[in-house]
């Protein structure tokens, strides 16, 4: 696979902030929701029935052979990206690709000549020093005595089987940035978290590591009745739970519900 997992997730981002897909959410939900499965080696699971369900908001009794969304998506999909990388996304590092009949995402570096190449590495580099920055700026930064960690709970808490879903880190990004903006809540920056994303992390860990005194975990779990948001307030030294947050019955493809479900949040937890 071309890249690193951080690069393709870049990637990402300047696909679906693209004026070519602003317009597009369930596209950039399957991007995303495919990405990520293939980042965190579950390609194989990458399949019609679950792709309608995830990311189409499907019911149990869907089936692939009467209802032809996700077939449909897919070709709107590649037609997107080809005209993405046709235009703004021309010079971009790294390509994203869906070949015909497959719904399992390849990461492609474009045929470039040598110079180019040395500035493709040399852009690793100051990608790579700017990681380094910001976590010896984490580790050395003056600890407060309430600074929080927002994750998503398939993070850390791996036996509980939380389902992939783009939807968690989503609302965990957004959840901090809401204390952060309009609480001035201490809560430990996005992209100082995203290490913690592969491996056997645990709470007490991360929390030894950034110093965070408490953690937030939200998980989301689809429902007959809709996307049931679920944020755990605990302890980060003990893993011990101190308050849950509970919204069923959400649509998260829908911007509005979102934004609720993450101002309710961020409201209960300013307060605790």
């Amino acid at each position: 696979m071309a890249g690193t997992p951080d690069l393709v997730r870049q990637q990402v981002d300047r696909i679906v902030s693209s004026g070519i897909f602003l317009q597009s959410e369930r596209l950039c939900r399957f991007l995303r929701f495919t990405v990520e499965a293939k980042l965190n080696g579950e390609a194989g699971q990458i399949k019609e029935y679950l792709l309608g369900r995830e990311v189409f908001d499907r019911n149990h009794d869907y089936d692939p052979r009467t209802d032809p969304i996700v077939r449909v998506e897919a070709r709107r999909l590649r037609r997107k990206l080809d005209e993405y990388y046709a235009g703004p996304g021309a010079s971009d590092p790294i390509r994203i690709e869906f070949p015909k009949g497959a719904y399992t995402p390849e990461f492609v570096l474009p045929s470039a000549p040598e110079t180019p190449r040395r500035w493709w590495l040399a852009a690793l580099g100051i990608a790579a020093a700017a990681v380094i920055l910001v976590l010896l700026y984490v580790r050395f930064q003056p600890r407060d005595p309430n600074m929080l960690v927002v994750l998503p709970a398939r993070w850390v808490w791996k036996a509980e089987s939380f389902p992939v879903t783009p939807y968690d880190e989503d609302l965990a990004e957004r959840v901090a940035a809401e204390l952060a903006t309009r609480h001035h809540a201490p809560v430990i920056a996005w992209p100082a978290l995203q290490r913690f994303r592969h491996g056997d992390w645990t709470t007490p860990r991360i929390a030894g590591e950034l110093g965070a005194r408490r953690a937030l975990l939200v998980s989301v779990r689809q429902e007959p009745q809709g996307s049931r948001v679920t944020a755990f307030l605990i302890d980060a030294r003990t893993d011990r739970k101190l308050g849950v947050i509970d919204q069923p019955g959400l649509d998260l493809t829908q911007p509005a519900a979102t934004l609720a479900a993450v101002s309710a949040i961020a409201e209960k937890v300013a307060v605790q």
